[in-house]
């Protein structure tokens, strides 16, 4: 983080709807981690360091290379979930890899690339006993299940935490860290079977209850579709003054051409 800056305390889970999905989509350049960093803050953990700062004085730092291997760790997990979730069979077989004698999560297009064995005959032989030969949802589950439960390690741990009025304590699973957090709200979303969107119009991650909205939701508050629905008025009004056709103008704006008229005119009185 640049300074000069301020500090802020904040409930990472509590304050944004999905960190970690805004985490691995964080470009891995340094002006795409600074931005994430100067609205979430450090990552901590073993990953904080003592680095020699501007004026020969020594600060809390995070290094690039450490950011990236964490934001590319977390990104792995989350596709490989994505995609058995999904049930996305044709991409993730191209992860799951068999052989007679085992099987591997394999990822060419990662930086770097990554091989790691799933189970075996030998080894989690356990799980190579309840795995089908050739499945790839499974091992894809036991893959990620693997990769949260090694990263939860040392960054999360149980304590006996006071409710928001101090009056009863309760046991809790604390993060020791933002990126414990972020691994934290992960495995939540994986016991939970928790969908996310990304609203259409900010681009903010938000919750999916498929209880209490439909699964095809497209904004993450009536604001952002109220704005969106604006800028679509706006924007068919100006495609027209264009010389726009209205079919092209409705097929522009994913909507049919009554409404799309309708639009037009309402641009046309202002």
């Amino acid at each position: 983080i640049t300074p000069p800056f301020a500090s802020r305390q904040y409930v990472p889970l509590e304050a944004h709807p999905a960190p970690f999905r805004a985490f691995i989509d964080t470009p891995v350049t340094a002006e795409g981690i600074l931005a994430f960093a100067n609205q979430y803050g450090w990552l901590g953990g073993p990953i904080t360091r003592t680095v020699l700062g501007v004026g020969g004085h020594l600060v809390a730092g995070e290094t690039l290379k450490d950011w990236r291997c964490e934001i590319v760790a977390l990104r792995r997990a989350v596709a490989l979930w994505d995609m058995a979730q999904q049930g996305e069979s044709e991409r993730l077989a191209r992860h799951i890899r068999w052989t007679d004698s085992a099987v591997h999560y394999h990822d060419a297009e990662g930086d770097p690339p990554l091989s790691t064995l799933i189970a075996s005959t030998e080894q989690y032989a356990d799980t190579w006993a309840r795995l089908r030969p050739g499945e790839v949802g499974p091992p894809a589950l036991y893959a990620v299940q693997r990769m949260v439960n090694d990263q939860l390690a040392g960054r999360v741990s149980p304590r006996l935490l006071w409710n928001k009025e101090w009056a009863q304590l309760g046991l809790h699973v604390y993060p020791n860290s933002l990126l414990g957090a972020l691994w934290l709200q992960f495995a939540r979303a994986i016991a939970g079977n928790t969908r996310y969107h990304q609203c259409a119009w900010c681009g903010s991650w938000f919750e999916v209850s498929l209880e209490a909205y439909r699964p095809s939701r497209l904004y993450c508050t009536g604001a952002c579709r109220f704005k969106s629905y604006r800028k679509r008025q706006e924007d068919a009004y100006q495609f027209h003054q264009h010389g726009m056709s209205l079919t092209d103008i409705a097929a522009r704006l994913g909507t049919d051409t009554a409404t799309a008229k309708g639009w037009i005119k309402k641009g046309k009185e202002k």
